[in-house]
């Protein structure tokens, strides 16, 4: 598996897919305010359903500058490149999402059916019957998001096995909101290792 942790690593491998940080950042934005709109008296499945429904909207209206077009084939949901060879699909995740371990990696927080478990490759299709995923040549990858409270958690990475509906390995994970990262986006801090700032005296002569 390969884990991409600090900044510059992040968005140099995202620009490979015409993305970065920040875009995707907002777009989990869009799935906090979703989540905080969600009050007592809605059902208890909103706070899962809603972030998922405006995290996926959100990469609908963010990415289309950056060459992405809407799919929705065989009624799943996601956005795609073709250029790229990809597909991205929101995915509600475990509280091990943005997890910078090795060993800890996270997991979808309810079982998928057939769908997904096509999309990552784990079966073949029925033989006879015609295969409605004829986007299968490009590569799945979840943006993974954890929202409880404060706690704010994100990443964009690609499955590599599902088993019994859930997602037990994966290729490559690259992670946009570890654990503390949302208190500085939200505060205006930058969270990147950059070094003390250097204040400069200028003096008039």
């Amino acid at each position: 598996m390969f884990l991409k942790i600090d900044e510059a690593e992040v968005n140099a491998r995202l620009r490979l897919f015409s993305l970065d940080r920040p875009i995707l950042i907002d777009v989990i934005r869009m799935s906090v305010a979703a989540y905080g709109g969600c009050t007592d008296n809605d059902p208890p499945s909103a706070r899962g359903f809603e972030p998922w429904r405006a995290a996926t909207r959100g990469l609908r209206e963010l990415l289309p500058s950056r060459g992405y077009e809407r799919d929705d084939t065989g009624n799943f949901s996601t956005i795609k490149h073709a250029k790229h060879g990809i597909r991205i699909v929101v995915l509600n995740a475990d509280s091990r999402t943005g997890d910078p371990r090795f060993e800890v990696y996270p997991s979808n927080r309810l079982r998928k059916g057939v769908l997904h478990e096509r999309a990552i490759g784990a079966a073949d299709w029925l033989p006879g019957l015609p295969n409605p995923f004829f986007t299968n040549q490009l590569d799945i990858w979840y943006l993974c998001q954890y929202i409880n409270g404060e706690k704010v958690l994100a990443e964009l990475s690609r499955p590599e096995r599902i088993e019994d509906g859930f997602i037990t390995s994966w290729r490559e994970r690259i992670l946009i909101l570890k654990p503390g990262d949302w208190k500085n986006v939200e505060s205006g801090e930058k969270d990147d290792d950059s070094g003390p700032e250097i204040e400069v005296d200028v003096q008039l002569r």
